[in-house]
């Protein structure tokens, strides 16, 4: 009988310890390795050791950051600058949690040549927490441009791809008429050479070589397909 009381006494310190830890007020940081299905969160509670790894889907991490928030806690997260742009910055800020976004960079600091998405995060956290301690060395933290300069930067990066695929197809078009020993002019897409060109070459060549998309970024309304094909691309 006196076992039975004890465990259920004990039973019950636990339990209001418990409920202790959970109304308690904590400053988390959170390191976060991000991808394009996945999340991989570690989170530590003030000084205490860093909780274990969690994988959350991408629609699921700020409502959990916002789900800390509102039980009076003080998060901080940071993540690696990555191809997703900074929507998730946005979010986490106007959440009301602080956001911070680095500098891609080894994350490996016992140099095992092992890399995990759990130990990235990890090593993210604990960086984190010496960089709030007051050692601003443990992260580069990036300056995050507007939206309206993350747009500029699209259709820039935008009309450069297409810069560089254009470039691709002009050599390509032009080994082809060098392997048959035809003239290969350096702007032989452009409609005043290639309609002289076109003439000199057997059918399937000109086929072959107006399939290619070359002159788009020279054809008249460039400019505004390179807007639209930035434009349709995610910021976030």
């Amino acid at each position: 009988m006196q076992n039975t009381i004890v465990h259920n006494e004990g039973a019950a310190s636990l339990e209001v310890a418990g409920t202790k830890v959970k109304l308690s007020r904590s400053i988390i940081k959170i390191g976060l390795d991000v991808h394009a299905r996945i999340f991989v969160a570690v989170a530590q509670y003030d000084h205490l050791l860093p909780k274990s790894a969690r994988r959350l889907a991408p629609s699921q991490f700020v409502p959990w950051v916002e789900q800390l928030l509102a039980a009076g806690h003080a998060v901080h997260v940071v993540y690696e600058a990555c191809g997703f742009g900074f929507g998730l910055f946005r979010q986490l800020q106007a959440a009301g949690a602080r956001c911070y976004v680095i500098a891609p960079r080894k994350l490996d600091e016992q140099y095992t040549r092992v890399k995990t998405d759990p130990r990235d995060a990890t090593t993210l956290c604990q960086r984190l927490s010496r960089y709030l301690m007051g050692t601003p060395g443990e992260l580069a933290v990036i300056r995050v441009p507007s939206e309206a300069e993350e747009q500029a930067r699209h259709v820039s990066r935008q009309r450069e791809q297409l810069v560089q695929l254009r470039q691709k197809l002009e050599a390509q078009g032009r080994s082809l008429l060098v392997n048959h020993g035809l003239p290969s002019p350096a702007h032989w897409w452009k409609n005043q050479t290639w309609s002289r060109l076109s003439k000199l070459l057997p059918g399937w060549m000109v086929i072959r070589l107006e399939s290619a998309p070359a002159g788009i970024v020279d054809a008249p309304g460039a400019d505004r397909r390179i807007e639209l094909a930035a434009g349709s691309g995610c910021s976030s």
